[in-house]
């Protein structure tokens, strides 16, 4: 508060107001905790590896096996609430982690060039 120079009740103010925007996107905000929308993410997995798919993971000692062992799969396209977001091509593959413990998947773009879509 002594940063912006304000008292602590013109700042506890301050958030009052801003609170709508701070909870925008999440269910119940008045109940704790606080839990996000959920988005429903399909993903279309492919049957096989392409070979480039493979060699990406050879690169780093990776095998089938490994990958078999640990849920990783090629993907061919990502759905977002019934939305194509993203299509894999021979230069920018999708793989996804399916993590049978808590029954997620996680998407994993390696050769994409933004930090966002990786």
């Amino acid at each position: 508060m002594k940063k912006y120079n304000i008292s602590y009740y013109r700042a506890l103010y301050k958030i009052i107001l801003d609170m709508p925007s701070i909870l925008e996107g999440y269910e119940n905000a008045s109940s704790t905790p606080l839990i996000r929308k959920s988005k429903l993410i399909q993903t279309i997995l492919r049957a096989t590896w392409e070979p480039q798919e493979l060699e990406y993971w050879l690169d780093y000692g990776i095998n089938l096996d490994i990958l078999q062992k640990y849920n990783v799969n090629p993907v061919k396209s990502v759905y977002i609430d019934k939305e194509l977001c993203m299509r894999a091509t021979k230069l920018n593959p999708i793989f996804s982690y399916y993590f049978t413990k808590t029954d997620k998947v996680k998407i994993y773009r390696p050769l994409n060039k933004t930090p966002e879509g990786k």
